[in-house]
């Protein structure tokens, strides 16, 4: 008998029924374990929109307030102490 890539239970002898049962239910557990990890990477891309939405606002917000120290800088005779 030959071990799994998991290393848990060992395969039957080929052309057994249980071998094929075997065989079938490591294809749902694939099968699982895809949906489960696109499920992952859906998840991960709209942290990412979210992220990269919450980064373009602040840097929007950072050029602005660049933008009025700079002119506050420039008119400082408009500015009391």
């Amino acid at each position: 008998m030959t071990m799994t890539s998991t290393g848990s239970m060992p395969f039957p002898p080929p052309q057994t029924r249980e071998f094929g049962e075997r065989i079938l239910a490591l294809e749902e557990e694939v099968r699982r374990e895809l949906e489960q990890t696109v499920q992952s990477q859906r998840e991960i891309a709209l942290l990412l929109s979210t992220t990269n939405s919450e980064v373009e606002k602040f840097a929007a917000r950072e050029l602005q307030l660049s933008n009025r120290v700079r002119d506050m800088e420039m008119h400082l005779d408009n500015y009391g102490r």
